[in-house]
């Protein structure tokens, strides 16, 4: 359980640095999306809870998803 939640940290992280490309708007694409809300039901059904529920999943509502050209073109600027 350890190393998903370590897991989910690393890639919140990641994706909220990305709001500085776009207003202040997380993006991400579809398929990172699916992987990363992937890796919250793996935890969730192993136990865990706390952050991932309280903190994570509500700010993930806010998240836009976008094509990989998009996050492309975003992050290459």
């Amino acid at each position: 359980m350890n190393d998903l939640k370590d897991r989910i940290n690393t890639k919140y992280r990641l994706y909220k640095q990305r709001a500085r490309y776009n207003n202040g708007v997380v993006f991400l694409s579809k398929n990172e999306l699916e992987s990363f809300e992937g890796l919250i039901d793996s935890y969730s059904a192993a136990g865990g809870n706390s952050f991932v529920h309280k903190d994570i999943q509500p700010d993930i509502m806010n998240w836009v998803v976008v094509s990989e050209e998009e996050i492309a073109k975003k992050v290459k600027n």
